[in-house]
């Protein structure tokens, strides 16, 4: 999926984009920053999406990676 395109893809499924990294930035955040980083997987990214908030709704959050 290209990344330009993930906020209408989710827009269309009542969702809305909350976040979108990079794998670099995913890895600095959530892996050891001190270990070695793959360069075969550069193309990765990861997003984070919520349902469209309702008034007085609970929101429910989700995680996905996608290619690029």
């Amino acid at each position: 999926m290209i990344p330009e395109e993930l906020p209408a893809y989710l827009e269309e499924r009542g969702l809305e984009l909350v976040e979108d990294v990079n794998s670099f930035e995913f890895r600095k955040r959530y892996m050891n920053p001190q270990g070695p980083h793959m360069k075969e997987y550069q193309f990765y990214r990861a997003a984070l999406a919520q349902v469209k908030s309702r008034e007085n709704q609970l929101q429910i959050r989700f995680f996905r990676s996608f290619f690029q």
